[in-house]
């Protein structure tokens, strides 16, 4: 007669010869301990249950239940003067964190009712705040995001990077936290490079068209196959429904497109941009980017099976000197803020700007036609030869921008000047009062 051996939880008796009955460890007083394949499925429950309350209660205690105006005031720290694109990006990005939210607490929601991703397409002049705006949302969440060269990448056979590193960059960037991976944002910078063209090699459009038609297969949700490992060749299994792609371009000459649709459907003539002043031109473009619609980029080289899978249109508008000047100083990040802290550290110095200095130094950068982007190489021309000298100047309180430019060297009770129009003698000037 076959022995029969007793799970240790239950109670329940099975025979020696039962598979199901497992050893689970020897306890400390030599004696086995078993469990039964029925205890250990119930105590997966239990523990999937326990697992799943807790994933709840931090997914329900998380900044997924900011609102879209909460979300447009964290982004207006980030990036200024973009009302009408940051209102767009609170409302879709909004939208997006419930639909991941709405996963994380059901796996098996798509299928019951698949709620399709709101990808988007940002459009304006370089340096207006697309890419800044991209890492402030990726920052809210703790969300890995990658920044990808639309231009960059061909056809399957031809030079270049083919579309599903992309996925492999991500995983990269969630430190190969595959789960993370799948929830984070692609950037498509550039994207307006990768439109329909003639040409190229035997005709073939292989950086244009056929790289819009590769990335629809990420773009569009599924699993796709990544390398883990360039060596081996093993793979892993990615999905991509819930990644949220943004692409992003300058797009120049969209407004012209813009500017002939409008005035053909008004019945007016086309108005040219050359002989308008650089304000009106500013004007006319900030006005006629928020028209935008699909037609406009399909005219642009954009095919229509891309435009359907991003759906929103989110225009950024040119940046005005104004604006350009609150960038200096107003932002969480703002660059005026990051050479204080840099002069402060250490040397224990205070940089200052006159308001002048400042609107010197954006009319300049504005001037370099490449946005937000110019002023950080315009103030380092400025600072170029007090970065260079200071951290030798023996008691160096301050420096001042003057309006021109120019600086002043505030030491103890002596101010040393760039030059003989800004010097100014100690026994007139407190350095005090500076």
């Amino acid at each position: 007669m076959a022995k029969k051996k007793i799970c240790s939880f239950c109670g329940n008796e099975y025979r020696t010869d039962d598979k199901s009955v497992v050893l689970f460890k020897t306890s400390t007083d030599g004696s086995d301990i078993r469990i039964c394949s029925e205890c250990v499925k119930r105590c997966s429950e239990l523990y999937n249950q326990k697992m799943l309350k807790i994933k709840q209660q931090e997914i329900e205690g998380t900044p997924i239940d900011l609102t879209p105006k909460k979300i447009k005031e964290m982004l207006d720290e980030w990036v200024l003067d973009q009302d009408i694109a940051m209102k767009k990006i609170a409302r879709e990005y909004y939208n997006h964190l419930k639909r991941l939210k709405r996963y994380d607490l059901d796996n098996e929601a798509n299928e019951k009712l698949r709620i399709d991703k709101s990808n988007m397409i940002y459009m304006g002049p370089t340096g207006c705040g697309k890419t800044e705006c991209i890492r402030a949302l990726a920052s809210f969440m703790n969300l890995p995001y990658v920044i990808e060269d639309s231009s960059s990448f061909t056809s399957a056979g031809y030079v270049g990077r083919d579309v599903d590193e992309i996925l492999k960059d991500l995983l990269d960037a969630a430190d190969g936290d595959l789960e993370k991976a799948q929830k984070g944002i692609v950037f498509l910078d550039e994207f307006d490079k990768i439109r329909k063209s003639s040409g190229g090699k035997n005709g073939k459009d292989v950086s244009g068209e056929a790289v819009q038609q590769a990335l629809l297969r990420l773009v569009e949700g599924g699993t796709h196959k990544v390398k883990k490992d360039k060596q081996t060749g093993a793979t892993m299994d990615f999905n991509t429904d819930n990644v949220l792609f943004i692409a992003g371009g300058a797009f120049v000459g969209l407004d012209k497109i813009i500017a002939n649709r409008v005035n053909k459907a008004s019945g007016k003539a086309n108005v040219g941009f050359g002989a308008a002043l650089e304000k009106e031109q500013e004007a006319q473009y900030n006005e006629l980017i928020t028209q935008v619609k699909p037609e406009d980029l399909m005219e642009y080289g954009m095919i229509p099976e891309v435009l359907g899978r991003f759906p929103v249109l989110v225009p950024f508008k040119e940046l005005s000197v104004s604006t350009l000047v609150d960038i200096l100083t107003e932002p969480k990040h703002a660059m005026i803020k990051q050479f204080k802290e840099m002069y402060k550290f250490e040397s224990n110095v205070d940089l200052e700007f006159t308001d002048e200095a400042l609107k010197l130094i954006a009319t300049k950068a504005k001037e370099k036609k490449i946005g937000a982007r110019g002023l950080r190489s315009v103030l380092e021309e400025v600072l170029d030869e007090v970065g260079f000298e200071y951290p030798s100047i023996k008691g160096l309180r301050k420096i001042m921008i003057t309006d021109d430019l120019n600086y002043r060297y505030i030491i103890e009770k002596s101010i040393v000047a760039s030059d003989k129009k800004n010097a100014i003698d100690a026994e007139e000037s407190n350095p005090d009062e500076e």
